[in-house]
């Protein structure tokens, strides 16, 4: 499966922005999850990132760069370093797409959707690793 690395505006039109550096900026506007939740996600958390995209449109023929809070899925977890796949479209580029795997930290979580305890959630656990076996198995 090919993973998003290193994403830069400049090489692929898009990248992540730290949701860290976003909070120590405006710590009374801007909240964010505490570093033990976000460095403690395991497959099948939801999270939200922020991404950053060259958007071009007929009034600013050079781009202009958006930001765009998506959900991503964890699919891999090692330390505070993840790789998840997109879930959401992007409305402002077609650079990334749902379903497309991409590595982030700990400092790009800007927000952990709740993590259900129940069987719920291993069935749907299990049905993710299904999901993103036949994914790996076809690209």
């Amino acid at each position: 499966m090919l993973v998003h690395r290193n994403a830069t505006l400049r090489t692929h039109r898009w990248e992540l922005e730290s949701a860290e550096a976003r909070h120590a900026a405006s710590p009374a506007t801007f909240i964010i999850p505490p570093q033990y939740l976000r460095r403690s996600l395991q497959f099948g958390d939801r999270v939200k990132l922020l991404f950053l995209f060259h958007a071009v449109d007929k009034q600013h023929p050079g781009g202009i760069i958006g930001c765009e809070r998506m959900w991503v899925t964890v699919i891999e977890s090692s330390g505070g370093r993840y790789v998840g796949l997109l879930e959401t479209w992007p409305v402002s580029s077609d650079a990334l797409l749902p379903n497309e795997a991409l590595a982030f930290d700990a400092c790009h979580v800007a927000g952990i959707a709740a993590r259900p305890d129940s069987a719920d959630f291993t069935e749907f656990q299990e049905t993710l690793r299904d999901f993103v076996n036949r994914l790996a198995s076809t690209r």
